[in-house]
């Protein structure tokens, strides 16, 4: 496993256990973090500016959150990384894409991609 690698494994089991939110500490002091969650992609730059982003999109953990990597293809300091994750009340399971850039075992840029996103509870 490349160090590249296991950063974006303890990125996703950060972000699993969501433990006050230290899955930030993994990013550069002047990371990129590229992401849809407000409905159109926004760039947030710097470690504090990617902390704001995700507590305004998640005030707090979704309840009985849950998110599980699948596969994971490393070329050099470029990870990409599919995903899945649910909680309740989302009626089912969000998947996605990040790509990851990783330097000296931190993440400079993130850039989430969303390729499948569950209708309302009860329709599936």
């Amino acid at each position: 496993m490349t160090n590249s690698e296991e950063v974006v494994r303890r990125f996703f089991q950060a972000m699993h256990t969501w433990e006050d939110m230290k899955f930030l500490e993994l990013f550069e002091e002047d990371g990129v973090y590229s992401e849809p969650f407000s409905g159109t992609v926004r760039v947030h730059r710097g470690r504090t500016a990617i902390g704001e982003s995700f507590r305004s999109n998640w005030k707090v953990k979704p309840p009985n959150f849950r998110i599980e990597m699948g596969a994971i293809d490393v070329a050099g300091s470029r990870v990409r990384a599919e995903w899945q994750c649910t909680w309740d009340g989302l009626g089912g399971w969000m998947r996605g894409v990040d790509e990851f850039e990783v330097r000296n075992g931190r993440i400079t840029r993130l850039e989430v991609q969303v390729t499948e996103m569950p209708g309302p509870p009860g329709t599936r």
